[in-house]
């Protein structure tokens, strides 16, 4: 019985010392893996960061030639016209559409999303009819375009001033039911905004990033100041417009250019006297209010 169990008990400690050896043999060739990879990885490293600008280059040139064959112009039309620059303030409603800030203070905005808003909205403009649309401009720089982009597609159009209850009123004269309203400028353009929401008419608007968007439908955020901006996006409305309407085929058969669209008009500064503002009034003080017949000479003590 006592060799049997001292047989035993070798027999159990060889199968332990068998387990520890294969634990031990575990571990070290677990340690040894774990040695090998930052070997493996320091080897690697200089090709990933060599590879990283590439793939950064490539995926930047991919967005790239996507957002280019989208755009209905070439993104440098947009920075010659001036498209992208807006003004010094920004409202909450606009700031979505800022992309980036200039030293000097002007707010640059996006004109990715100015190429999709102008596609979405002669889209929108080529579900009505030309005589349904109505296209109002106040601003000077904003008439021809307004003009030319009315009689380019058909529609109707109202230049400088606009009458009030031009749309809600119909014992005026000149009174419209149009079905959509294309502005240039907002606050310029406010009564007829007004009146055609009262119509509930929806309107479309070009907006810089200091306007609101209080009862515009659709707004085309961009430079609605400029000439050679309003001139770009009326142009390439109108272009649209037609070949959504199956007037014409492609490009190449709108034979017009932004330059036909523009104002020719230059605004006219106002020149100060030599002798600054109040120079008419030296000598007798600045002007106030009138109090009646004004005594000659020196005045008299009484």
């Amino acid at each position: 019985m006592d060799e049997k169990t001292t047989e035993e008990k070798t027999e159990t400690t060889k199968t332990e010392v068998k387990k520890t050896e294969t634990k031990k043999n575990k571990k070290t060739e677990t340690s040894d893996a774990k040695k090998k990879e930052p070997e493996e990885t320091t080897e690697d490293a200089p090709e990933t960061e060599e590879a990283k600008p590439k793939r950064h280059i490539e995926t930047r040139e991919r967005e790239a030639s996507q957002s280019t064959g989208t755009k209905l112009v070439p993104l440098e039309k947009y920075l010659e016209a001036g498209a992208h620059i807006g003004s010094r303030f920004r409202s909450g409603h606009m700031k979505r559409f800022i992309y980036k800030y200039r030293p000097d203070g002007l707010c640059i905005l996006d004109t990715n999303q100015l190429d999709e808003r102008i596609n979405v909205a002669a889209q929108f403009l080529s579900k009505f009819e030309p005589q349904e649309i109505l296209i109002v401009a106040g601003r000077i720089y904003a008439q021809k375009p307004a003009k030319m982009l009315a009689e380019t597609i058909g529609a109707k159009y109202i230049i400088k001033r606009f009458t009030p209850g031009t749309l809600t009123n119909p014992g005026n004269e000149n009174f419209i039911e149009p079905k959509v309203l294309l502005v240039a400028d907002a606050p310029i353009d406010r009564q007829a905004i007004k009146e055609a929401t009262h119509a509930r008419v929806p309107v479309i608007a070009l907006c810089d990033t200091s306007n609101l968007l209080t009862n515009i439908d659709l707004a085309m955020p961009s430079n609605n100041k400029g000439k050679k901006a309003i001139a770009l996006i009326y142009w390439l409305l109108a272009r649209e417009y037609l070949k959504n309407r199956g007037l014409i085929k492609s490009d190449a058969d709108f034979t017009t250019t932004p330059d036909d669209f523009e104002s020719k008009t230059e605004m006219k500064e106002k020149k100060e006297p030599a002798g600054g503002r109040f120079a008419s009034f030296r000598g007798r003080g600045r002007p106030g209010p009138s109090r009646g017949p004004q005594r000659s000479g020196p005045r008299q003590a009484y």
